[in-house]
């Protein structure tokens, strides 16, 4: 189940997407993915920008993706959980509250958290470059075979 700020974005998001708002689902979405930070580097032209590129960026199933967040509760399963999992919070985030994050990852046996110090929902290079770190670390750290499928990194 999401906590109140999700829940409230993704009413939102649903709620304009389905209406057709794609433009309105855009500045949300660019508002609620990027740190302070970025946000207040931004002019009034590049934010504009910002809305253009994640508004052309949005998947086909944007609308699909934000009302099962808003449906689906997997609390109760998580304690049943038995696999190594890694839980990054980034700790800007103004999307997935730092503090849900770091329920989920209480919640999940065996769970390992690592947080991203001011990195917001949507990671920038250099808080892509953290996260990396941290997922390398974690899958050097888990037994023999068991991250055969992570043998090539993601591009960045």
């Amino acid at each position: 189940m999401a906590d109140p700020l999700l829940e409230f974005a993704a009413a939102l998001v649903t709620r304009l997407g389905r209406a057709g708002e794609w433009d309105a689902v855009a500045r949300v979405a660019t508002q609620s993915a990027l740190s302070d930070g970025e946000l207040g580097a931004l002019t009034a032209e590049t934010l504009e920008d910002a809305v253009a590129a994640t508004r052309e960026g949005l998947p086909p199933g944007t609308v699909d993706h934000f009302d099962l967040v808003r449906r689906v509760d997997v609390r109760g399963d998580l304690a049943n959980l038995r696999v190594p999992a890694l839980v990054a919070v980034p700790t800007g985030d103004r999307l997935v509250l730092p503090d849900s994050s770091r329920r989920l990852a209480a919640a999940l046996p065996d769970a390992a958290l690592v947080e991203i110090p001011g990195g917001a929902h949507v990671l920038g290079e250099q808080d892509r470059k953290v996260w990396l770190g941290h997922v390398r670390e974690f899958l050097a750290g888990l037994p023999e075979g068991a991250a055969r499928t992570a043998q090539q990194p993601p591009q960045l």
